[in-house]
């Protein structure tokens, strides 16, 4: 179990260590010693707050402010999101009607590590509605680049904790056999 846990935390500091020193020179302590961590964890959390605002009052500005240059949103059974229009397009549609009644979400950040101009967030979330059963509740995680000194996401993932139900299938009718 403590396996599954270290893997992925080992996975972003390769990444971060990757990224940093891609030019052939390796100035990572310089780069590290001049970020300030708790004002980058601090700028994260103001941003993920407004997020969540707007994605209750279905405020597509405020929402795409999250989000930087290059970003790559990868949602839970569909195709990913590559660049800034083609989530624009999505939420224009998404969010075309009114937001349910009684809908709340909540997002529970877990951790953030800062790493020079990148951070990675992690966390849950708990999405509800009026006329659900119960709901939905899943886990996301977003990578940060310092883009004109402020962190934005630039990748976007998340999924569900347990898969919605799905419709029943009719069933196939059998071959009528002479």
């Amino acid at each position: 179990m403590r396996t599954r846990t270290l893997l992925p935390i080992l996975t972003v500091l390769l990444l971060f260590g990757l990224l940093s020193c891609a030019g052939g020179e390796c100035e990572c302590a310089d780069c590290y010693a001049k970020v300030d961590v708790e004002a980058v964890k601090a700028q994260i959390e103001a941003l993920g707050a407004e997020m969540d605002r707007s994605i209750v009052e279905q405020d597509i500005e405020a929402f795409m402010a999250y989000y930087g240059e290059g970003i790559e949103s990868y949602p839970p059974g569909k195709p990913a999101m590559i660049g800034r229009e083609v989530i624009r397009q999505n939420l224009d549609e998404a969010w075309a009607e009114p937001a349910p009644p009684g809908m709340t979400f909540d997002m529970q950040r877990s951790d953030i590590w800062v790493l020079g101009d990148y951070a990675v967030e992690t966390g849950t979330y708990t999405f509800s509605m009026e006329g659900m059963d119960e709901p939905e509740e899943g886990k996301w995680m977003n990578f940060y680049e310092n883009q004109d000194g402020t962190y934005r996401v630039i990748r976007d993932i998340w999924n569900y904790d347990q898969m919605p139900e799905m419709p029943e299938m009719p069933e196939e009718e059998e071959e009528a056999t002479e």
